[in-house]
């Protein structure tokens, strides 16, 4: 029977097959390796020649200059600071009545409201009268020297006083609360303003009422404290006898 040529050389083929299935592998298998990556390579080779040129990296040339000694520029110097003149104040307005300057060069101390009242009523003239002042070693007083005539003349030593008094009168007030107390106090004064003694005149409220008897007591003190008492220029007697109504309401004004 005769076979198709087809036939014949497909038989060849697997007859060569096998021989060489049948010999050792080694050089086939490196040949197949190699032939694979070979082909690897080229297709990474293509790729990478196909990037775009703009991902390439351009190099740029930079000069290089070499400084001197000093790299350090200097500070600017600093300007200097100009003293600026104060604008003048303005002319204060000249007052009607011009302060009056010691000779040492001091102003002299605002007079309080005391000392202006003791100072007015030392100016006071009336015309000459005679007072009597009752009491051990009393004489007559010129009414004129004490400023005020008749009886007016005691009210003002009495005031000349009682001011006095009130300036040395500490006391916590508010512990009277609403309370309008008025605490009489008999004292005896000598010619040059020595308080000789100083009594509270209502003893027997002062033994019950509490508030009272505090109140009376720190007007005592401050009455004894007060010594010796200034008195304006005049003819008075070796001791003065009178009656200081202290009000607390007085010195609160």
């Amino acid at each position: 029977m005769h076979l198709n040529p087809f036939d014949d050389a497909k038989n060849e083929l697997l007859t060569a097959a096998r021989k060489v299935a049948d010999r050792p592998g080694m050089f086939g298998s490196l040949l197949l390796h190699g032939l694979v990556a070979l082909i690897i390579f080229l297709f990474i080779v293509k790729n990478t020649s196909q990037t775009s040129p703009q991902a390439a990296f351009h190099v740029v040339s930079i000069d290089l200059i070499r400084l001197g000694e000093e790299t350090v520029s200097p500070s600017a110097p600093r300007k200097a600071v100009v003293p600026q003149e104060q604008a003048a104040r303005p002319q204060e307005a000249a007052s009607p009545t011009r302060e009056t300057v010691s000779p040492t060069g001091r102003k002299p101390a605002p007079e309080d409201a005391l000392d202006a009242k003791l100072r007015v009523l030392a100016q006071l003239r009336q015309p000459p009268t005679k007072l009597n002042l009752q009491g051990t070693g009393a004489s007559n007083v010129d009414a004129a020297s004490n400023g005020m005539p008749g009886n007016e003349a005691t009210y003002s030593i009495r005031d000349y006083v009682r001011a006095q008094v009130e300036r040395r009168w500490y006391y916590d007030f508010a512990k009277l609360g609403g309370r309008n107390v008025t605490v009489p106090i008999r004292i005896a004064m000598k010619r040059d303003g020595t308080i000789v003694s100083a009594d509270i005149v209502e003893e027997e409220r002062a033994k019950h009422d509490v508030a009272y008897r505090d109140v009376a007591l720190s007007a005592r003190n401050a009455t004894l404290l007060s010594s010796p008492i200034t008195l304006p220029p005049g003819d008075y007697p070796k001791v003065m006898h009178m009656t200081l109504d202290m009000n607390p309401r007085d010195v609160l004004r």
